[in-house]
């Protein structure tokens, strides 16, 4: 852990990999903690892969026992959410933007266009991060020193940690959403409230002018390509649901992967290098548990007592494999 009066003073850098909702919303509340983030992506900017659904408002309580860990999480997020100053954006793009925002207004700072080749380690405690140009005007390699590191990169960072000798069984989690912003007050819409299809991996949003419906499905390799049956299948029930053609060829038609975990809870908190942490594995809720979870491992960082319990989302917890 590092020492929360110390970050006070200015002293203490922390690297965060990953551009991301969870890395963006990570480093926004680690600025707010004290430290110096400095914040790396592969992309040439925030939230690039990120879905254009209305996450934000699909909590996974939507369909869960109260009593799920999942459904704490979310719950917390909700009240770290209503903390803030300002209303938030409904879309998970949108939402991301805005913690940027609030991120650089910190003083965070963002490099776009390097991948993270590896962590060098020195007397036990991983003292920099390696990285490597992937855009024409960055050229050659960089090393990132500093005094933590986070890793918020989803598979990327699961990747990662397999070369630092850590296998945490992260899955990609394949998705499609289609989503349509519209003036649709006047007319009629079936889906006035959030909701789940665990069986068919269906999720539709609901909020203001704004519908959303998401489908997920579990594939390890997860490649990104658009699926023509998916888009249709999406298509056919957004018309089921009260919208005309005409308004769904509007919409926007999104696919990308997130990464989730065996038991459906996030990764948060240390590793088993001590300056080390993760916080990756939301699965399809990014936005809707970016700001409890970057919260949490702020309070874990900092050294502070966490408002809920931490251990269910600790790397240390069954399926961990450490080689």
């Amino acid at each position: 852990m590092l020492s929360y009066f110390t970050a006070l003073l200015g002293f203490m850098h922390i690297c965060i990999l990953g551009a991301g909702v969870i890395g963006v919303t990570t480093a926004f509340y680690l600025a707010q903690s004290g430290y110096r983030i400095t914040v790396f992506d592969q992309q040439t900017e925030v939230a690039a892969e990120a879905s254009f659904g209305a996450s934000l408002f699909a909590l996974p309580s939507v369909g869960l026992k109260p009593t799920s860990m999942t459904h704490s999480l979310a719950q917390y997020s909700r009240i770290c959410m209503n903390r803030l100053e300002q209303p938030l954006p409904m879309l998970c793009r949108d939402f991301t933007a805005t913690m940027t925002k609030k991120a650089k207004q910190m003083g965070v700072r963002f490099r776009f266009g390097y991948e993270l080749e590896c962590l060098k380690s020195l007397g036990g405690h991983t003292v920099s991060a390696q990285l490597k140009a992937v855009i024409p005007r960055n050229q050659g390699q960089i090393s990132c020193q500093a005094d933590a590191f986070v890793l918020a990169a989803g598979m990327n960072s699961r990747d990662i940690l397999k070369k630092q000798g850590l296998i945490l069984p992260v899955i990609g989690l394949k998705g499609y959403s289609f989503t349509l912003t519209h003036h649709l007050s006047g007319e009629r819409f079936t889906c006035l409230y959030p909701w789940v299809d665990t069986e068919r991996g269906l999720i539709a949003n609901w909020q203001n002018n704004t519908v959303c419906f998401s489908i997920f499905e579990t594939q390890p390799s997860a490649k990104l390509r658009a699926n023509e049956q998916a888009r249709e299948k999406l298509r056919s029930i957004a018309i089921n649901h009260g919208l005309s053609s005409k308004q769904v060829d509007e919409g926007m038609f999104w696919t990308g992967v997130a990464s989730t975990t065996p038991d459906g809870l996030p990764y948060i908190g240390p590793t088993h290098q001590p300056n080390v942490y993760v916080n990756i594995g939301h699965g399809a809720f990014g936005a809707s548990l970016a700001c409890g979870s970057s919260q949490l491992l702020a309070d874990i960082i900092s050294d502070r007592p966490t408002e809920i319990e931490c251990y269910p989302y600790r790397i240390d917890r069954p399926f961990t494999i450490i080689v």
